[in-house]
């Protein structure tokens, strides 16, 4: 909220409260002026924040064993219709993730002072069970996944009925997302849902939203694809 308001933008916050009892917070901008490149376009933004994020750590009650995103994707999205150092951080991002030759060194330290967001220890082990057995459902172990599932095993996730057009943009830098899982990635979906595709140079993980050519490259596209859609 500090940051945006400090770049004069107007800026809202609100709960949010999925099936099974998770209080979300999602951060407003409703127009833009001069640098934020969706409101600036006239869109009405909404930010949203995962489960476990240090904007989104309250609930109801205890939670139930559910896959995060079956619920709280679909109460975003519904809720936004209504009406220091930078040499050894350069380093970890560069071995991690790929370049940071895109990157002011001055605003390092404003990008990390918000990394990372927090997030609960579930996520953790599904981002780690998701390297090993791809898009599945969070896996609880046997007795675990039959109260969930009713089935010893998770299933897939199933994007068969994915329209959303979608505009892919990615790059053989990243070292955190290869282009060979987003190959797959793009397998999964119905090829009418991919409006355009785009293999980009140079770009590092973190580039895509801090790197200086980010916004002629990808956010203007991407604006032009929205635009074009209405």
């Amino acid at each position: 909220m500090e940051m945006i308001a400090y770049r004069g933008y107007p800026a809202e916050e609100h709960k949010v409260v999925t099936k099974d009892g998770y209080i979300l917070t999602m951060h407003r901008i409703p127009h833009g002026r001069n640098g934020y490149s969706l409101a600036d376009a006239g869109y009405d933004v909404w930010l949203g924040n995962n489960r476990g994020n240090i904007y989104s750590t309250e609930h109801q009650a205890a939670l139930a064993l559910i896959p995060d995103r079956a619920y709280s994707l679909p109460v975003l999205v519904s809720f936004c219709g209504r009406p220091a150092m930078w040499k050894p951080c350069k380093w970890i991002f560069n071995e991690f993730a790929g370049p940071m030759d895109q990157v002011d060194e001055d605003r390092l330290p404003v990008f990390t002072a918000h990394l990372p967001g927090g997030t609960s220890n579930r996520n953790i082990k599904h981002y780690f069970q998701k390297i090993k057995n791809g898009t599945k459902y969070y896996d609880y172990g046997f007795a675990g996944n039959l109260k969930a599932y009713g089935s010893p095993y998770p299933r897939e996730y199933n994007f068969s009925g994915f329209t959303v057009p979608t505009s892919v943009y990615y790059s053989p830098a990243d070292k955190l997302v290869s282009t060979a899982d987003i190959k797959i990635g793009l397998a999964s979906l119905p090829s009418s849902a991919i409006v355009r595709e785009r293999n980009l140079t140079g770009f590092g993980h973190f580039e895509f939203i801090w790197g200086n050519r980010a916004k002629d490259e990808i956010y203007n596209e991407i604006i032009d694809v929205m635009n074009h859609s209405k």
